[in-house]
């Protein structure tokens, strides 16, 4: 819950301002009077209630801003359906248009796409609500749309499809119970899943119907959390300001960073993330993966 509180409570010198929740001496006008020790502690038991419902400050908190980039050469990782490919499953739709290999994806600018940033849980006294806004997960081309998605637990995922065949959704997560419905052609009223609990990690979703469509969900129980664009940029916003660790994870790696450290300061704080071609070789989660990069190192 955010609330934004302008309400000043004065007795004996003493000031409570929630909304910051500044708890220090008010100037005194009259400096003649005594304490009123009664009044303060009316004052303070008047102002519980609201204190204890709210996210104290956070709706004014620090925004964290940045960006994930590359450090080596890249070369683009083959599609996974070639465009005319008429072996694939439902090639009329699934091979009209190349389907890109999203396991890795750097952009001209060096920068990492779908990296998670989040930290592993929120903040001590942060008491988060349900957003009431669903959230979209599509299918399309025979690709799962976003390939990367952020949830809170409880929030609505509507998933839609686009594409005039059947597909499947499939969730694999660790906490929750699993989901796997198929989706009609063309469906764009949707099918309603929810996640109940947070998930420790992203989680992989998968279409049984067409091997090579994959994603990844990251179910928490705040908002504290973020993925990054085509460009590797990301964006935060209210956190607390203050010293924090996150969890920087990508399908190919696994961790890339179990605690990375950041202080968050004043209005806006930005970070800068580097990681090459090493940090891809070998999965690093909760179970054995192969993996295989096309990555070339400078010598």
């Amino acid at each position: 819950m955010k609330i934004k509180l302008s309400h000043l409570l004065t007795g004996g010198g003493v000031a409570l301002l929630a909304g910051g929740l500044w708890l220090g001496r008010a100037p005194q006008a009259h400096a003649e009077r005594g304490p009123s020790v009664v009044g303060v502690q009316q004052a303070v038991e008047a102002v519980k209630p609201v204190l204890s419902q709210a996210a104290v400050g956070y709706a004014d908190g620090v925004t964290l801003t940045g960006t994930v980039l590359f450090t080596d050469d890249f070369k683009t990782l083959p599609p996974v359906v070639k465009k005319g490919d008429g072996g694939v499953k439902d090639p009329a739709v699934c091979s009209a248009e190349e389907v890109p290999d999203e396991s890795l994806v750097i952009g001209p600018n060096k920068g990492i796409a779908n990296v998670f940033i989040f930290l592993a849980k929120a903040p001590a006294g942060y008491k988060a609500e349900v957003p009431k806004e669903e959230v979209t997960f599509d299918q399309k081309g025979c690709r799962f749309l976003p390939h990367t998605l952020l949830v809170q637990a409880g929030q609505t995922v509507k998933i839609l499809s686009d594409d005039p065949i059947p597909h499947n959704t499939h969730t694999f997560p660790l906490r929750n119970s699993g989901f796997n419905q198929s989706i009609s052609p063309n469906d764009r009223k949707g099918v309603e899943l929810k996640y109940t609990k947070a998930e420790k990690l992203p989680i992989e979703v998968k279409c049984d119907f067409h091997a090579w469509m994959k994603a990844y969900h990251l179910i928490l129980d705040h908002p504290f959390m973020a993925v990054t664009d085509a460009e590797g940029k990301f964006e935060i916003k209210n956190l607390p300001a203050g010293k924090h660790e996150f969890v920087v994870w990508h399908e190919k790696k696994g961790y890339l960073d179990r605690k990375f450290a950041v202080e968050a300061k004043g209005p806006s704080t930005s970070v800068e993330l580097k990681y090459g071609a090493k940090n891809f070789a070998k999965f690093e989660g909760p179970k054995a993966k192969t993996v295989l990069v096309s990555l070339t190192e400078n010598n």
